[in-house]
């Protein structure tokens, strides 16, 4: 029996889910999430900002600490869209490990379309027939094409919600325009998607 921490470094969320694992199988015995909104503000430069990126060293001393207190024999953590697309990611992913002994992987969208999959064909049946899993992050959204067995067909895209609101700049009531300058994006990013769902 060992206790496994996982760390997820989101674009929004840093996000901490600590499990008691048997050979049977797992059973959650803590989860917490720390709102961080890493890429706020610096998507258009691919960069992490200077309070941006302290409000994310801030979240990780918060989940570092509940993993000290509860004693987890092994730690995992991954980050995605906003720390793979900046250009000081690896600066944090260092600072990282510097302060907490924390190895952060970065992990490709890829890779995270992947997980994606196997998270939620373990969390429900998807049965046979083809279906389509759609992700929405901070940073990225991903689709996925693929039944309980197989993947058919993957992408990420740099479409998550908060790299969009920095692109796109609604008002408080979104406006027509600004609706139909989202639509125009989405109907250009997502055209190899249209394809793979015919």
């Amino acid at each position: 029996m060992k206790k496994l921490a996982v760390i997820d470094c989101g674009t929004n969320t840093f996000n901490l889910l600590v499990v008691e694992a048997t050979k049977e199988g797992w059973t959650p015995l803590f989860t917490n999430k720390v709102a961080v909104k890493l890429g706020e503000g610096g998507f258009d430069d691919k960069v992490i900002r200077r309070d941006r990126f302290a409000r994310g060293l801030d979240a990780l001393l918060v989940h570092h600490t509940a993993v000290q207190s509860l004693q987890c024999d092994e730690v995992f953590a991954f980050a995605t869209s906003a720390l793979r697309e900046a250009s000081n990611g690896s600066e944090f992913v260092a600072k990282a490990a510097h302060l907490f002994g924390l190895e952060i992987e970065l992990i490709s969208g890829d890779r995270e379309a992947e997980l994606i999959w196997e998270g939620v064909r373990l969390s429900m049946d998807i049965g046979t027939e083809p279906a389509l899993i759609m992700d929405i992050g901070g940073g990225s959204t991903e689709f996925i094409i693929a039944n309980a067995h197989e993947v058919f067909w993957k992408k990420s895209y740099l479409l998550g919600v908060s790299r969009l609101h920095d692109r796109v700049r609604p008002t408080e009531r979104i406006e027509q325009n600004q609706l139909h300058e989202l639509e125009n994006l989405l109907r250009g990013e997502l055209s190899d998607l249209q394809e793979a769902l015919k």
